[in-house]
């Protein structure tokens, strides 16, 4: 989906600023921090303001465009792909990789339904597999 339609759909102003935010966050893969982001974000654009940067990512979580991801060092990180998908975090390289398994979701879809947690009702969910990197990791969704 384009930048634009993204921000109209939720409901947003398009501006300069938010279009290039939305832009280096979906172009970085790697679950950015926000200083990180501000960094590309100010190379592309020089006067985008640290403070813009800030309030545009707190816009984009509260509108679900994006999602916040802390890791065990309490380092907040951004997720530009909202779509269901799991994170294995490497501690050797503190390093988030996206991982999605269709029949791993059925399993968890399948399991909460049994389960019936009293008093809750289950909306989502997302898995941490934590461990440390043997070699590379195929990130290709399953």
């Amino acid at each position: 989906m384009e930048i634009q339609e993204i921000l109209k759909e939720q409901g947003l102003k398009v501006t300069p600023q938010r279009k290039v935010i939305l832009q280096v966050l979906r172009t970085m893969k790697n679950h950015p921090t926000a200083e990180m982001i501000i960094r590309e974000v100010t190379r592309k654009e020089p006067d985008i303001s640290t403070a813009t940067v800030y309030k545009t990512l707190d816009i984009f979580v509260k509108k679900g465009i994006i999602r916040k991801i802390k890791t065990d060092d309490d380092i907040m990180r951004y997720d530009p792909f909202t779509d269901r998908h799991h994170h294995i975090y490497s501690l050797d390289s503190n390093e988030i990789i996206d991982y999605a398994d269709k029949e791993l979701n059925n399993l968890l879809e399948s399991y909460f339904r049994k389960k019936n947690i009293p008093g809750f009702r289950v909306k989502d969910f997302r898995l941490e597999i934590i461990g440390e990197k043997t070699k590379e990791i195929n990130t290709q969704y399953q």
